[in-house]
């Protein structure tokens, strides 16, 4: 149904950017450093990610897709401390073995970026024990903001949803600790998306309703069930494959509890929001591969 999701879409855009936001930033040039970090169509946390690999190894495409290899340890990191929370110990491993994060290593895009951070986000949450601890709560801002400096808007649609759970016993320390959490993220993220949201509102939202359009401009619908199956496909085929994947699927059955209602709330309310909007394009709901790998391994033990 989809390549492996490790294609050169918008890649050489991407590199270009990064080149163009380093040179302004060596150069002491702050006019276009400022134009190339707020005018942007990406956020240009996905670019500043392997500044510190560019000044050992040099500028270029090298060090850029190196730079997937500080998102891939945050990813481990964050979807070993959620396996664990649901009472797992293979997490790390079944979220290695789907070619949805192994094959995102290979370019400079910010998928995988998307789903470590999606992921960290995830992993505060569930320690922040019912938003009462104050750290992780605003650990979790900070990978939300975070998170939406490295892809457009689309962490939002997995940390969002995942709140949902907590909310009816949060209490008043636990709002509080969350309206501090939004602060963080607004700080972080907030200068960025008011100069993204002037300039590109009416085109994102001209195009909310009517499905894909390819880079030529034209409309890619995908019309009858498959259009609300889509993304379920997708995990069985390009984002995990058929066996991983049905082992991810089956890790939704289970005992619920606090930390599993996190995680099966973020991977529903990506798939459902994406499925309505009719956005049919396979990267979109990697995020959820952490969740799900981590819920997947309380049945590998």
């Amino acid at each position: 149904m989809n390549p492996l999701p490790d294609g050169f879409q918008n890649e050489y855009l991407l590199v270009g950017n990064a080149l163009d936001l380093w040179g302004a930033l060596c150069a002491g040039d702050l006019w276009h450093l400022r134009w190339y970090m707020y005018t942007g169509y990406w956020p240009w946390g996905l670019y500043a990610v392997p500044w510190p690999l560019m000044l050992i190894v040099g500028a270029g495409r090298e060090a850029l897709v190196m730079g997937n290899l500080i998102h891939l340890a945050v990813l481990l990191v964050a979807v070993n401390s959620m396996g664990r929370a649901v009472g797992g110990r293979m997490a790390p491993l079944l979220v290695l073995l789907c070619p949805g994060v192994f094959g995102t290593l290979v370019r400079f895009e910010p998928n995988l970026a998307a789903i470590s951070w999606t992921a960290a986000g995830l992993a505060a949450l569930i320690a922040s024990q019912g938003l009462q601890r104050r750290r992780f709560v605003w650990l979790y801002g900070a990978s939300f903001g975070l998170g939406l400096m490295m892809d457009r808007l689309t962490v939002a649609f997995f940390l969002l949803p995942a709140l949902l759970p907590l909310l009816r016993t949060a209490g008043r320390r636990g709002w509080i600790h969350l309206l501090q959490a939004a602060g963080i993220t607004t700080l972080v993220a907030g200068a960025y998306y008011r100069e993204f949201f002037l300039r590109h509102s009416f085109e994102i939202l001209s195009q909310a309703n009517v499905g894909e359009i390819d880079s030529a401009g034209v409309l890619a619908e995908t019309s009858g069930l498959l259009s609300w199956v889509y993304y379920p496909l997708a995990l069985l085929d390009s984002q995990a494959g058929p066996v991983l994947g049905v082992v991810l699927i089956l890790g939704l059955v289970g005992q619920m509890s606090k930390a599993r209602s996190v995680l099966i709330a973020s991977v529903v309310g990506g798939l459902v929001f994406f499925t309505v909007v009719s956005k049919n394009q396979v990267f979109y709901t990697l995020p959820i591969l952490a969740p799900l790998a981590a819920l997947a391994s309380t049945r590998s033990r």
